[in-house]
């Protein structure tokens, strides 16, 4: 792990990013972003980032909803999601508004184990949970 990260996955039942590739269509969306459940994760992660439809189609939380999914740090993209964008700095989040505006952001919710790790005692307590999962003791 790097000294730089501030999220660290275990895949599921299959590898997360050949899921995210499997689920990746071009003709249908313009990517495709790995999100993971709220009440899953042990950090403070907000009132969450996207609701999820039946297709797998992002939305946005709207101002005082609490949304069950935030982006999990890794997406699948088409370079047509970069089109429109400024050749300076800008944030993804306006490519993402676009190609949700336009019905093209897709989500998939991943399945393992995801963990923030801003703080020390995130990673304390990371390290803990993957101890125990391992070995079954706990520190």
């Amino acid at each position: 792990m790097s000294s730089t990260a501030d999220a660290f996955w275990l895949d599921g039942t299959r590898p997360a990013l050949q899921r995210l590739a499997a689920a990746f269509d071009p003709a249908s969306a313009d990517g495709v972003l790995l999100v993971h459940r709220t009440f899953q994760v042990h950090a403070e992660v907000g009132l969450g980032d996207f609701l999820l439809d039946a297709w797998g189609t992002l939305r946005r939380r709207r101002e005082r909803e609490v949304a069950p999914y935030f982006y999990a740090g890794v997406q699948m993209i088409s370079p047509a999601l970069l089109a429109e964008t400024p050749d300076d700095r800008f944030s993804m989040n306006q490519a993402w508004d676009a190609a949700i505006g336009r019905g093209r952001l897709r989500g998939m919710v991943h399945d393992g184990l995801w963990f923030h790790l801003s703080t020390p005692a995130d990673l304390s307590e990371a390290e803990s949970l993957l101890q125990a999962r391992l070995t079954g003791e706990t520190r």
